[in-house]
Formats: C-alpha cells, sequence, structure tokens
C-alpha cells in the first residue's frame, strides 16, 4: 500500500499531507473487496450463489436502515460473514413442509424489522420490504422454498445482530 501511495505522491496525484487519509481509504477497499470475495467464493464453492446474492441484498439493505452489530476489525468481520453464508448453506439443507409458515414468518419479522428502524429512515426501508415481501409470495407461488428460507434466515440474523448491539450499547 505504501507503494501506491508514494507514486501516487510523486506523480502529483495526492499531496503528502493527505497520505493518511488514502491510506485509510485504500484499506476501507482493499477489505471490503476481500469481503465481498470471501463471501461470494463460499457461496460459489457451497453451490448456492443466487442464495448468497438474496441474503447479500436482503442483508445489506436491512443492515443499512436498522443497524446492529459490528465486527471490531475487518478481519472478524470477515470470518463472520464467511460464517453467515456457512449458515445460509446449513438453513439451505433443510427441507420443510410448513411454508405458508415461513411466508407469514416473513411477513411478520419484515414489520418487526420495520419497527426497530429508526423513524428517520423508516419510509426508505418500506420500499425495500415491500418489495422483499413481493419477491418472497412470488418465490413462494413458484415454489423455491429454499429461497423463503434464505430470507427468513437474513431477517433473523439482522435482528440478532440488531439486539446484540443494543444489549453492547446498554452495558
Amino acid at each position: 500500500m505504501n507503494f501506491i501511495l508514494n507514486r501516487m505522491v510523486n506523480n502529483n496525484i495526492i499531496i503528502s499531507d493527505e497520505i493518511e487519509e488514502y491510506r485509510y481509504a485504500l484499506s476501507v477497499i482493499f477489505f471490503k473487496g476481500l469481503h465481498y470475495f470471501i463471501i461470494f467464493t463460499t457461496g460459489i464453492i457451497l453451490n448456492i450463489l443466487f442464495q448468497t446474492i438474496i441474503f447479500i441484498y436482503v442483508y445489506t439493505i436491512c443492515r443499512s436502515y436498522v443497524g446492529g452489530f459490528h465486527a471490531s476489525n475487518p478481519i472478524i468481520c470477515c470470518m463472520l460473514s464467511a460464517l453467515f453464508i456457512l449458515g445460509l448453506y446449513l438453513i439451505n439443507q433443510v427441507n420443510t413442509t410448513l411454508d405458508i409458515v415461513v411466508l407469514i414468518l416473513l411477513i411478520i419479522l419484515s414489520i418487526y424489522i420495520y419497527n426497530i428502524c429508526k423513524n428517520t429512515f423508516k419510509h426508505k426501508l418500506s420500499y425495500h420490504l415491500i418489495l422483499i415481501n413481493s419477491l418472497s409470495i412470488l418465490l413462494y407461488n413458484l415454489n423455491s422454498f429454499k429461497y423463503l428460507n434464505c430470507i427468513l434466515y437474513t431477517f433473523i440474523l439482522v435482528i440478532i445482530l440488531y439486539h446484540f448491539q443494543e444489549k453492547l450499547s446498554k452495558n
């Protein structure tokens, strides 16, 4: 990273006073790229790439409006993300005959997620939750129940991380 930054200074792309800001930005970009690489590679290896994409969409939307626990450093974040995808894989192995129950739970949990969202973001989150619930109903009608389980797993994970962070904040 220092090599890149020094080259940028030598080529007058940045000034030396800004090197620490650029070092931070490059490390964020590197770890975010590594983060997504680990997530999608894990999804590909476990043969659940489409479920991983659904998970990332639902998880990113809900977490950006609701918040929740954040790992203390990027390495732990990457490891937790890989574990979350492994959990997604395990949930994907469950065959349930309670698919209407899963659909109803999805709708109830989306209402709960809406209620724990900060008021300033509720209107934005509501559009995404309507889209996610519409997708869930479509998936239910297409008998794509493993994708419903994926969305349910994601909602539950978001709620757990939210409450874990709330508990940490009180201590």
